[in-house]
């Protein structure tokens, strides 16, 4: 049934959204408690919603910035700065929106004490700070616009272009195009391209084209939407975690962020269950390199799955050590790094959260903004099989050690969820601002979900 009509019902709902104006006209709610109280009536069930693993209690003091940026979905973009740090977004300022809205675009700049102290906006091409502008109605706004232009930098940059349409589909289709239904390479990334096809294939329906869901919830016109999702593509850089974290430059100070202690055990994790599963079939780099299928996997990966386009993924030369660092990769990013980046719940439940779009002289989401982002948050947010489970079935039954790295790594991670959750029950403190869950295995999908 769901093969025969499931193509249908798909063709029915893009076509549906096509048909309707793409009206910006503002309605606004009441109150805030009016808009509270839609979203407990219609989107708090949990087929709409996933339960968010991290609450904030509010989202728009400075504090709550700084929440954001170190102990949220901001980490995704944080680097150090000078003896501070900074999350700079200004790359967003050259996508062009429709008439109404502010373009994207901010900086926000954190002490040493890691606290907010200053944001530039693109939209009028002026600093304030904190010192002397705190409380005013453009330092209010000023963070209204980062919050708004993080938000759509993590949707569309990270999450769908980077996330969905370069990693997990350029391993798809080298799975799928090139290893054989038994090669060892193919049975182990099983799991982590779980339903990815029908994902990523519904996405480009929904979410891309013309006046479709994406530019709707966003601001920005078909011609902005298109190239800001065409730069983040070409702007994808394959690297390992640890050097991911190492060109941040956060320093010392930082070490007690999710984004290190949490997420690098990680992948340390994920890269001692490769490295131990690559070595019970490759003897060597010989043993590598006369895998013709292998090398087939690995070219088309490098093309991105398309042998006619100009983009290349960035992968070395195929070698054991090459294979491993490509496989936590891929692993760590379809799981621990996809519960980051898309995990914007907590940061749309309120109409003062994280707007998806920005009007002149206000700070709160009119009614279209409020719903279009729960929306999209409802839709993305299906959940896959949890990651934690049992899926040796899907291994190769010989040589047995190979699902017993299965056990270990299960075991492995169960430790780490632990380890994080002793770390949360001792927050709020110093080295713990906040209960975060986003590099818990525990919250894990096994691949990206829709």
């Amino acid at each position: 049934m769901e093969q025969v009509f499931g193509p249908i019902a798909h063709g029915v709902l893009d076509l549906l959204v096509k048909m309707l104006p793409l009206e910006d006209t503002p309605l606004w709610f009441d109150s805030i408690e009016d808009a509270l109280a839609t979203f407990q009536v219609e989107f708090a069930r949990p087929e709409f919603t996933v339960a968010p693993p991290d609450v904030f209690e509010e989202l728009t003091s400075d504090d709550a910035i700084a929440l954001i940026a170190f102990w949220g979905i901001g980490q995704a973009f944080l680097r150090g700065a000078g003896e501070g740090w900074e999350i700079n977004l200004t790359y967003m300022a050259k996508y062009d929106v429709r008439p109404g809205y502010e373009k994207y675009g901010a900086r926000a700049i954190f002490d040493r004490n890691q606290e907010l102290s200053s944001i530039y906006c693109s939209y009028n091409d002026k600093w304030v700070f904190k010192d002397k502008d705190s409380g005013s109605d453009l330092w209010e706004h000023a963070k209204w616009m980062w919050k708004a232009t993080l938000g759509m930098a993590l949707t569309g940059t990270t999450h769908l272009a980077q996330v969905h349409w370069v990693v997990a589909n350029a391993a798809h289709i080298g799975c799928r195009e090139k290893l054989g239904q038994d090669h060892p390479i193919r049975k182990v990334l099983k799991v982590f391209l779980f339903n990815t096809g029908a994902v990523n294939y519904a996405s480009t329906s929904k979410l891309f084209p013309k006046d479709s869901f994406l530019q709707r919830v966003s601001s920005l016109t078909n011609e902005g939407l298109v190239n800001l999702i065409q730069d983040s593509v070409c702007s994808f850089k394959y690297e390992t975690y640890p050097d991911f974290i190492a060109a941040k430059s956060l320093g010392p100070a930082l070490c007690h962020l999710p984004l290190v202690a949490d997420a690098l055990p990680v992948w340390e994790a994920f890269h001692a269950f490769f490295k131990g599963y690559v070595d019970v079939f490759y003897a060597d780099d010989a043993a590598v390199a006369a895998d013709s299928e292998l090398g087939e996997y690995w070219a088309c990966v490098e093309t991105r799955g398309d042998p006619e386009s100009p983009l290349k993924y960035g992968l070395p030369a195929l070698t054991r050590a090459a294979l491993v660092d490509h496989l936590a990769h891929h692993a760590f990013t379809v799981t621990a790094w996809h519960e980051l980046v898309g995990g914007l719940v907590p940061y749309v439940t309120t109409p003062t959260g994280m707007p998806a779009k920005v009007r002149p002289g206000t700070e709160v989401m009119d009614v279209q903004t409020f719903v279009h982002g729960l929306c999209i948050t409802g839709l993305t947010g299906l959940r896959q099989p949890q990651l934690l489970g049992d899926w040796t079935h899907l291994m190769p039954e010989r040589p047995a050690a190979a699902r017993h790295l299965h056990g270990v790594l299960m075991k492995t991670l169960q430790g780490i969820s632990a380890e994080i959750d002793a770390r949360n029950a001792s927050a709020p403190c110093a080295t713990r601002r906040r209960r975060v869950d986003s590099f818990n295995p525990r919250t894990f999908e096994c691949s990206v979900s829709a």
